[in-house]
């Protein structure tokens, strides 16, 4: 396992975590896939405008175990880890 600092070039795969946990909920709304991608990328920048004014000294990090990532967030100074 390694953990490394989110980049620039994490943005797609990071939506791609976040459409992936609204999927069951957009399979309901009667959207064109195109529509629901806007909807989505929409709803993840505003997460991350939400994360980063509430938690300002978070650090963003991609887990990365055997070629496979995973998003995780650690507020600072918090001692916990909040996996999102």
């Amino acid at each position: 396992m390694v953990l490394r600092p989110v980049t620039a070039a994490d943005e797609e795969f990071l939506l791609s975590v976040y459409a992936s946990t609204r999927s069951d909920e957009l399979a309901q709304a009667p959207w064109s896939d195109e529509q629901k991608g806007q909807f989505l990328k929409w709803q993840f920048d505003l997460q991350r405008r939400e994360y980063d004014a509430r938690f300002p000294d978070a650090e963003y990090f991609v887990i990365m175990i055997d070629d496979w990532m995973n998003q995780s967030v650690q507020p600072r100074p918090c001692a916990t880890w909040s996996l999102c």
